[in-house]
Parts: structure tokens; sequence; C-alpha cells
């Protein structure tokens, strides 16, 4: 929400480290195998391309300085295993 908010209003500036880590995650239906693997397949294919550093840049980097952070290691929010 901040961050749209400072998207809206360039007199807002996003600064400091986060207040927060939390988690995210991709929902999938409960043991589907195989779409839990389209799934980490699809994200490693575009973490190694670039494109979710190029992705973070064209939204949260329109107001967050800096470069992409490091995405966040494939299966580690919790429940993910």
């Amino acid at each position: 929400m901040l961050l749209a908010t400072a998207k809206q209003d360039p007199a807002i500036k996003i600064q400091g480290k986060p207040l927060t880590s939390d988690p995210y995650g991709i929902g999938l239906k409960h043991g589907d195998a195989q779409m839990k693997q389209f799934v980490n397949d699809w994200l490693k294919k575009i973490q190694a391309s670039g494109l979710w550093a190029k992705v973070w840049k064209n939204s949260v980097g329109t107001v967050v300085q800096g470069e992409a952070p490091k995405p966040p290691a494939i299966g580690s929010a919790p429940g993910s295993q």
C-alpha cells in the first residue's frame, strides 16, 4: 500500500529498511505437484533471464531507490514444501 501511495504522490519518499520481512508465496491447490513444478520452473527461468529484476525496477523500483534485491528463494515461504 505504501508503494502505491508513493507512486501517486511524488512528495512521498520511501527510505530506510523494511520494518518487517513477510514471506511471499504463490497460492496453488494443495498436492498439485505438476503445477508446483511448472511455477517453480517458470520462476527459475524469469530469475535467470533477468526478467524478475526488470519487472521489479519497472514497478517497485519506480518508488524505491536502488537495484532490485535478490529474489526470495524458491520454496522458502512457510508451507511451500
